[in-house]
């Protein structure tokens, strides 16, 4: 990553010397959703984890903000962007169900997950009166931190059974590259302001090669059902490596030239 970063630093020197004094700068911050490919379900899952009951309930949040420099270079924008990306996900569910004695499930589950972009980009626009028709090729760079998930259970019955289960499990960063294209339409609120939505799609090369790790454990609170207590950590190897297409990627920005 710092190779990255000095590669980023370095492409930004050269395009500064390259413009000319009269040319429009550009910074723009923009909201947007995870860069990510679907084979990466198996890491970023945004479907529900615990079976839904009538008294399920969860919050769920993934979504990213990023803050960009450009410069107008002979009728195209060269430029750098930076942003994060937020996800966090808030499970409970509580039940009962019937198998010899009547049972009460009470569980919740918990995760979050940071993501980091970089990326360089070259955008050409086009503008007729207030429109501005933008399309943008990027060379993206994707961290995706620590996933750190926590799900607890507690079951018990008129049995009378009483345990605990728990898992946490911290899941491998990994990283992406590759290359993106953007089609974008804003609108001029104010002189040299434009508000505007774009639509992004990338392919992209995955890796995840760091193990995750887990930390089970399972408490029989009576003592009294033949459960065995068990504590156990936990590593499962990672080695995914793979090529593939994103999912769409929509944004919301806003630009201000100078």
């Amino acid at each position: 990553m710092k190779k990255t970063i000095i590669i980023f630093i370095a492409t930004l020197s050269c395009v500064t010397c390259l413009s000319q004094s009269d040319k429009k700068n550009e910074i723009g911050v923009d909201c947007f959703s995870p860069i990510m490919t679907s084979s990466m379900k198996q890491y970023f899952n945004d479907d529900w984890i615990l079976s839904p009951s009538s008294n399920y309930s969860r919050k769920y949040y993934s979504i990213g903000f990023s803050a960009s420099y450009s410069r107008q270079l002979k009728g195209i924008k060269l430029g750098y962007k930076f942003g994060i990306v937020k996800r966090k996900v808030e499970e409970s569910n509580n039940y009962d169900y019937y198998s010899g004695a009547h049972y009460f499930v009470d569980e919740t589950y918990n995760y979050t997950q940071t993501h980091y972009l970089n990326s360089i980009f070259v955008t050409r626009e086009e503008t007729i009166k207030k429109l501005a028709l933008r399309l943008t090729f990027e060379i993206p760079f994707i961290y995706y931190g620590i996933g750190k998930s926590d799900y607890y259970n507690r079951t018990n019955s008129d049995y009378p059974t009483d345990y605990v289960t728990t898992q946490k499990q911290e899941t491998a960063a990994g990283y992406s590259t590759g290359f993106g294209a953007t089609i974008g339409l804003g609108f001029e609120l104010f002189k040299n302001t434009n508000l505007g939505i774009d639509l992004s799609e990338y392919i992209l090369y995955s890796k995840f090669s760091k193990p995750s790790k887990g930390h089970s454990t399972e408490t029989d609170i009576l003592g009294n059902t033949g459960a065995t207590n068990f504590d156990i950590t936990y590593e499962v190897k990672n080695n995914y490596s793979q090529w593939g297409y994103s999912r769409l990627v929509p944004r919301i920005f806003i630009a201000v030239k100078f």
